[in-house]
Parts: structure tokens; C-alpha cells; sequence
């Protein structure tokens, strides 16, 4: 019966999966992982499952040249007249039948490593080989001087080893991912658009990190830097940096490749390219000036010393950063719905993104760097 082929399916996936999962335990156990390490581990599996997510129609597609597809035909051969081709289907039920002893010989021979086996710790020299290299480069230095590129060496450190502090991040780009697919792949734009969704979703996913709660990610630290004379224009200049510098080559990166690649007219690519930099420039200030609000011991502890952004600070900046790009989104958006370059709709939505980002940007630095100067930690 279809009940019958349905369930040997969902048997030969969980079987013949579960190896792959047992491995990847495997190797993380044997490297003695952090929590923090394992979050952020886990963090980059589940967007590599929404990238899959997003371009399932494609992989299928891929898959249906292959044996894995008989797979339906033998779910169609135990339905009357379904149409299934009994070779293919009896050809899928052999080998998944011996695909099944091989993954459970697999899990048994794998789960004895992983529950049974001691896991290697790494020594002192081991640790001082896998540390960080430098950050504070010569050419980082030379851009923003030696003490604000050694705030944004510390920064990158602490948000390698405390990953939680990206909590937001990936909510916001999977809006962008679902943006892309429900307004492209699905709606009536062109793939013209893509670079502009990156701006959007790509900059509001920059600031959606440290910069949010700027005192509570520095944890214990706070009392210190605060007290060491590193002076609040620094502070917020180096948080800014931090995640602009990672975050618009990304940004922009993601932009150019997509633009590209989908032959969007020169003008409009770098319209877009414009737009994503301002609101990247946007995005690590608004989202200090509102983070200064909730002081380190706002809203809950996930752990150590360092907290999260709170859920109503990163509402507040979505808002703001949908808000701002608006008029430029609407201007690429236009020229891929209907084709037809219209140099002032696109120009215009664009420079009025422009004007106000980094208008609101400069007020938010502003803002940021006095909230900072009478903050105290009594």
C-alpha cells in the first residue's frame, strides 16, 4: 500500500542519514568544542539548510535524473494506475534494502566512537597554534588608528568565541532568503532585484549583532573599559567598524555576484551597490543608539557573561532600517517588475535612501557616544 512504501521511505532516510550525523559528533567531540563553538557550528548548519530550503525547486531538478528518483516509483507502484515503473521500483527497493545494512552498520561501528570513545584534548601548544591571528593589521591601523583597530581586533575575538551575540542575526537574513524566493523565484520580479534585497536584508543582518547591545556584549569587561580611559567616540566608532568591515564585504560581495550573474544594466547594479553601502553605513549606528538604551543586566542571560540583544531593541531597529530603504528598495524594484529603466524613479528612491541613512546615521553616532559618556556602571 502507499502507507506501506511511504513508511520505508521515512526508514531508509532516518537510517541512511543518521551516519552523516554520528560523524559530524564524531569530529566535533574529538575537538573538544566550546558551547559558544558548537552554537556557532550549528548556526552555520541551519543556514546551509535554508539555502537548501531556498533552492529545493533547483536540486530536485538535479535529482530527478538520478536513481534517487525511482524513489517515486515505487511509492506509484503500490497505487492503482499510478503509473510507476515496476523495474525502477523493484531496482529502488533492492538497493535501499542494502543501503539500510550498510548505514546501520555504520551507525553501530560510529556510535561506539562517539559514546565510547575519550575525546582528544588539545594542549597548551596546540591552543597557542589555533589562536587567532592578529587583526590589528597595518593597514587596519592606518584607517582608524592602533587603539580603535585593537577595539575591533577584541570585538572580532569575543564574537568568535561568544557567537551568541549573533542571536538576531540569522533571523534577519532568512527574511532576506524568504524575501528573494517569495518575491523572485515565486513573485513577478526579475532576479534584477536580488541585489537590492541584499542591501536590505544583508544590512539589517549587520547590525543586528554586538552593536544592538553594545555594553552587555562586553560582559565582564565592561567595568574596565569604561574605566581605562578608551572614550565613548572610539567605542562606538570601533563597534561601527566591526561589523561594517565583515559584514559590507559580504553585503556587497552578495550584491555584485548576484547582479552579475543575473545581467543587471550597469546603472542599476550600482544604484544598488550605492544603496547597500549606505545602509550598511547605517546599520552599525542606529542600531548603537538604540542598544545604549538597555543597559547589560536588560532581559535574559544565555550563559557566562554576555547577553544578547533584547527581542524589543532588535524590533525597533528592524523597523528603522525597513523605513529608511524603503524608497531605494521601490526604486530598483521598479525597473524589475516591469523591465523599463526609469533614471529618476531609480536615481531618486535611491538618493533619498541615501540622504536620510546617512543623515540618521550621523544623529545615531551622535546619540550613541552621549548616551555612552554619562553611562555608569554603579
Amino acid at each position: 500500500s502507499v502507507g506501506v512504501a511511504s513508511l520505508w521511505l521515512v526508514v531508509v532516510t532516518a537510517v541512511c542519514t543518521l551516519p552523516v550525523g554520528l560523524a559530524a559528533n564524531w569530529v566535533v567531540a574529538g575537538y573538544d568544542l566550546s558551547g559558544n563553538a558548537r552554537m556557532g557550528l550549528g548556526a552555520v548548519v541551519l543556514a546551509v539548510f535554508y539555502v537548501v530550503l531556498f533552492a529545493r525547486s533547483v536540486i530536485a531538478d538535479r535529482l530527478a535524473a538520478t536513481p534517487l528518483s525511482w524513489a517515486g516509483d515505487l511509492v506509484l507502484a503500490t497505487v492503482p494506475n499510478g503509473g510507476g515503473d515496476p523495474v525502477l521500483a523493484g531496482g529502488f527497493a533492492v538497493a535501499s534494502l542494502a543501503a539500510v545494512a550498510l548505514a546501520g552498520l555504520a551507525c553501530v561501528r560510529l556510535a561506539e566512537e562517539v559514546w565510547y570513545g575519550d575525546p582528544a584534548f588539545l594542549d597548551d601548544d596546540d591552543d597557542a597554534e589555533r589562536a587567532l591571528p592578529a587583526f590589528g593589521r597595518p593597514t587596519l591601523r592606518a584607517v582608524c588608528g592602533p587603539r580603535t583597530a585593537a577595539l575591533v581586533a577584541v570585538t572580532w575575538r569575543r564574537t568568535r568565541r561568544t557567537p551568541k551575540v549573533l542571536f538576531y542575526v540569522y533571523p534577519a537574513a532568512f527574511v532576506g532568503v524568504v524575501m528573494a524566493e517569495q518575491l523572485v523565484v515565486v513573485g513577478p520580479f526579475s532576479p534584477a532585484l536580488y541585489p537590492a534585497v541584499v542591501g536590505l536584508a544583508g544590512a539589517t543582518a549587520v547590525g543586528s549583532g554586538f552593536t544592538l547591545n553594545p555594553l552587555g556584549t562586553e560582559g565582564d569587561a565592561l567595568p574596565a573599559l569604561l574605566s581605562t580611559g578608551t572614550g565613548s567616540v572610539r567605542f562606538v566608532r570601533a563597534k561601527a567598524l566591526a561589523a561594517a568591515i565583515p559584514g559590507g564585504i559580504v553585503v556587497l560581495g552578495l550584491a555584485v555576484g548576484l547582479g552579475a550573474s543575473a545581467r543587471v544594466p550597469a546603472l542599476v547594479l550600482a544604484s544598488a551597490l550605492v544603496y547597500a553601502t549606505a545602509m550598511v553605513a547605517l546599520a552599525g549606528l542606529l542600531s548603537q543608539a538604540l542598544g545604549v538604551h538597555y543597559p547589560p543586566d536588560h532581559g535574559g542571560l544565555l550563559g557566562g557573561s554576555v547577553k544578547v540583544p533584547d527581542k524589543s531593541a532588535s524590533a525597533l531597529y528592524s523597523v528603522g532600517m525597513l523605513t529608511v530603504g524603503m524608497p531605494g528598495f521601490a526604486g530598483v524594484a521598479q525597473y524589475a517588475l516591469t523591465g523599463t529603466l526609469v533614471v529618476p524613479v531609480l536615481v531618486g528612491g535611491v538618493a533619498i535612501t541615501v540622504v536620510v541613512a546617512l543623515g540618521i546615521a550621523a544623529l545615531s553616532y551622535r546619540h550613541a557616544v552621549s548616551r555612552l559618556d554619562a553611562y555608569s556602571v554603579e
